[in-house]
């Protein structure tokens, strides 16, 4: 794979995503949470930590019951400062109020995927493998 797909950076332990600065302006919750990130849509199926700034760490299952949603919920209007999809298959973002939400791989499905602009998608694969597509 090559070290540079327009608009992601290759860093040691994956790549960055070109999210800072943008804001959460949309959650849809069905049997997963999905994040729109302004021009970038995030969605995520398996179970996955909201770790807010004050150090309480929150598991959020999809699937889950009503009530376990709460803190993605509150994810809603906040700003991006980075986000990571790391080779081992997880997905990390953290916001500038010192929210940080993990995503970790799955050994038997597709726990989230990415969809950018001009046709830019990134999926973990079961296993913890990163896909990159761009159109």
């Amino acid at each position: 794979m090559a070290n540079s797909i327009r608009d992601l950076e290759r860093f040691d332990n994956g790549w960055r995503l070109p999210v800072d600065g943008l804001l959460v302006t949309q959650i849809r919750l069905d049997h997963g949470v999905t994040l729109l990130l302004e021009t970038f849509l995030i969605r995520i199926e398996g179970t996955f930590l909201v770790l807010e700034g004050g150090g309480s760490e929150q598991k959020v299952d999809p699937e889950g019951r009503p009530e376990q949603l709460i803190p993605a919920l509150r994810l809603f209007e906040k700003e991006a400062v980075s986000g990571s999809a790391n080779d081992d298959g997880g997905l990390e973002l953290n916001f500038h109020d010192g929210t940080r939400v993990f995503v970790p791989a799955s050994q038997q499905f597709e726990p989230w995927e990415l969809a950018g602009p001009e046709g830019l998608i990134i999926v973990s694969a079961p296993g913890g493998e990163i896909s990159i597509w761009r159109s």
